[in-house]
């Protein structure tokens, strides 16, 4: 079908017409955009039945639901298929496309007071064209803000050279979510945070050398074969590490592959 809008507005659809437009969206041939089911009584059931279209439905982008009978359950329903928070990869995958179910202002209090903020948020990434950049933000939002759980990028349970390509990613854009992601996760993989120390050291080292003062203390001396030393054990460490994580982070490797292959 070419139609792109359908106006349902003041028809009394109820939860069983929900139903017959939920069997219409999952139809792959369907390429509706936008729908107005405005003042359709249509409560929590009514409202989960469509949110859960739009796990399959990539098209949709608005379906206004102003003047219902929707509570906190069924926006909650649309918040969990446009963000699922179940698992990183669940995230990226769900819809990035869905951003809009009112037609009042985003800065200003729905109508019923009901539609949570969280969901306003989610919108606003939705409405970016880069749908990527879209699952990045949610991804760094919802696994990555405040204090995570960071079990799953230690050491002992990410395979060592997959850390630089999760770093990088995390790391991409200069957005405080980013940088705050970024010092938890070189905070908690101690390799990594020894080597920047200890070749910031080692830079020192050289840049006195070469600065031509070749006269250092035994205490100098000291310090300086301490800190290659350093190096060497901590080099060490990291490729015992890689050995023993190497089936730990296959898991991690796929989903890494599957982002690069996505950007």
């Amino acid at each position: 079908s070419q139609l792109n809008s359908l106006g349902l507005r003041d028809n009394m659809i109820k939860k069983d017409g929900c139903k017959a437009l939920a069997t219409l969206l999952q139809d792959p041939e369907c390429n509706l955009l936008n729908i107005d089911l405005q003042n359709n009584l249509i409560d929590n059931c009514g409202a989960k039945t469509l949110a859960n279209t739009l796990t399959t439905n990539n098209k949709v982008e608005t379906i206004i639901l102003d003047n219902n009978c929707i509570s906190q359950n069924g926006w909650d329903a649309f918040s969990n298929v446009l963000c699922d928070p179940s698992s990183i990869n669940q995230t990226n995958l769900s819809n990035h496309t869905f951003h809009t179910v009112t037609l009042s202002n985003v800065d200003d209090d729905d109508d019923d007071g009901v539609i949570p903020n969280r969901l306003f948020l989610i919108f606003e990434f939705n409405a970016g064209d880069d749908k990527n950049l879209v699952a990045r933000q949610k991804i760094l939002d919802c696994h990555f803000s405040g204090d995570f759980d960071m079990t799953p990028f230690v050491e002992n349970n990410m395979e060592i050279k997959i850390l630089p390509l999760v770093l990088s990613w995390v790391g991409r854009s200069s957005d405080d979510v980013s940088r705050a992601a970024m010092f938890n996760l070189l905070r908690n993989i101690p390799t990594f945070c020894a080597m920047s120390c200890l070749v910031r050291d080692l830079a020192e080292i050289q840049q006195n050398t070469d600065s031509g003062d070749n006269i250092m203390t035994d205490g100098q001396e000291k310090q300086n074969a301490s800190c290659r030393k350093s190096i060497v054990d901590v080099t060490l460490r990291a490729v015992q590490s890689l050995k023993k994580s190497k089936l730990a982070g296959m898991k991690w490797k796929k989903m890494s592959l599957k982002i690069a292959d996505q950007e």
